[in-house]
């Protein structure tokens, strides 16, 4: 069998302190031979040069910021990550969009890892998507009564990404939903069609920074009155349609619509580049008979930043 393990420290007796000593444990004898381990403080595991032996994964990283909150351009800000524990300790690799960091020098701490980078920061223009939204159609093509249809918008490009609106005629989409990958953002709803939505539209609104219908630059010129087709009054169980209309404007106005005892949906046509059209329609009976629509049209260079327009149903 082995001998008892023996202890032998260089150099040798009582040492100054920050003095590397060298500790060594020898076992004679044996078949097989021993193994040795090392433990500090009779539990503490440590390995050969005498570095405890931490099992414990290291904590998420942090990142603190210096000055705190938002930063003026051109004044200096200072990251620092941090990440506690391990054995052995964790390294801290920066990725910047941007801009290339220099890599800071190696923690002094023998408990923690700690990095810093610092930059003066600027405000990055934004980077116009590579085209206009576009739709397609599954299935494609004329669809049959009862058919469930998706629509699907897509924006290519841009930093940062566009964000896509939907508003269909005469229908409420059923799901809806938007995913952005890296490069691109989609968009699409789920539609069951029936023969009274034939020729109707649903559009796709993108909308991004970079584009000029974002950058207010004058307010619209004229919000004209609602107009009605066909006009005066109507006869019951007839079809009325309601326009509304504003001219001008860098972005293009909103429109939202509001009627007494029904709820009317947004229909805008195809959009021209000098204004925005909406319209709804309704089967009016003779309780429809003086109800009121409403127009409200939104623009931020409005002040106050919204303006209506009212219209009267008149039902024979």
């Amino acid at each position: 069998s082995p001998s008892t393990p023996s202890i032998t420290q260089t150099p040798r007796g009582p040492v100054n302190e920050n003095t590397t000593i060298i500790l060594t444990c020898e076992i004679k004898g044996g078949n097989p031979q021993a193994n040795i381990t090392w433990h500090y403080n009779g539990s503490t595991p440590v390995d050969s040069t005498g570095t405890i032996m931490n099992t414990n994964a290291p904590t998420i990283p942090t990142i603190n910021q210096m000055p705190i909150g938002p930063i003026i351009e051109g004044n200096m800000m200072i990251l620092t990550c941090e990440i506690s524990g391990g054995n052995p300790l964790a390294t801290i690799t920066w990725i910047c969009d941007g801009f290339t960091h220099i890599t800071a020098s190696p923690s002094p701490f023998t408990d923690k890892v700690i990095s810093s980078i610092e930059r003066n920061v600027t405000k990055i223009s934004d980077v116009s998507p590579d085209i206009s939204p576009t739709i397609t159609q599954i299935p494609s093509g004329n669809v049959d009564e009862g058919t469930q249809i998706n629509l699907t918008c897509e924006v290519q490009g841009g930093k940062p990404l566009a964000i896509i609106e939907w508003q269909c005629a005469g229908s409420s989409p059923i799901a809806f939903t938007t995913s952005q990958p890296t490069d691109k953002t989609i968009s699409s709803v789920e539609l069951p069609v029936t023969k009274y939505q034939n020729g109707e539209m649903c559009t796709c609104y993108g909308f991004h920074p970079a584009w000029n219908q974002n950058k207010s630059t004058n307010p619209p010129e004229s919000f004209r009155l609602i107009t009605q087709t066909p006009s005066g009054p109507i006869v019951e169980d007839n079809m009325v349609i309601l326009t509304c209309e504003i001219i001008g404007g860098n972005p293009l106005a909103t429109l939202f619509w509001q009627c007494d005892g029904f709820t009317p949906i947004t229909s805008p046509g195809i959009l021209p580049t000098n204004k925005v059209m909406s319209s709804i329609q309704k089967i009016v009976t003779k309780e429809d008979n003086g109800n009121n629509c409403t127009c409200t049209g939104q623009h931020r260079l409005w002040t106050p930043n919204h303006m209506i327009r009212k219209h009267t149903l008149q039902v024979y």
